[in-house]
């Protein structure tokens, strides 16, 4: 089965559209080029209004300069950037609210010339989860202290108890 370029481009435009992740695609001077829906809706903004913008216009304004030179860094020598580099990362939507967010970078080649795939992932409810286990954990760690005490001594002279004792005399 043979396919045209133009049906194989249309394949590759619906899996991007149509892709559960927030997908961007960007030029070397850090212009968006293609958006997905996903990218428009995590980002806040109407469809078809993220192409043209610079891509440090999703960043908080301090980390902007920054991101502008580790771009020219990326571009110099482009190579994959996998998600995960334990690296806390910051986007900011359209109505001006900053998240945190994990972000994979591929660069791609074309006859167009270099482009990078950048996707995109909200960790809003991962990092509260995670923050709601860390103050479990703290709960519980004061709760066990509390329960040891209260195994160990006695309550009305403060001491240790028989049993705790007798466990420090083997």
């Amino acid at each position: 089965m043979t396919t045209d370029p133009e049906s194989t481009v249309a394949v590759y435009r619906a899996a991007l559209d149509a892709s559960p992740s927030a997908i961007l695609v960007t030029n070397t001077d850090g212009r968006i080029t293609m958006a997905n829906p996903e990218a428009e809706r995590l980002f806040g903004f109407e469809p078809g209004t993220l192409r043209g913008r610079p891509v440090e216009s999703l960043l908080p304004y301090e980390q902007r300069e920054a991101h502008a030179a580790r771009r020219a860094r990326f571009n110099a020598r482009p190579e994959a950037r996998p998600m995960g580099h334990l690296r806390d990362l910051h986007a900011r939507r359209n109505d001006g609210t900053v998240f945190p967010v994990e972000v994979g970078l591929n660069p791609v080649t074309t006859p167009n010339g270099q482009f990078v795939v950048c996707a995109v992932v909200d960790l809003t409810q991962r990092k509260a989860v995670e923050e709601d286990l860390r103050r479990q954990t703290a709960l519980l760690e004061v709760a066990n202290t509390k329960l040891t005490e209260l195994a160990t001594t006695d309550s009305l002279t403060s001491l240790w108890n028989r049993r705790t004792f007798l466990e420090q005399m083997n």
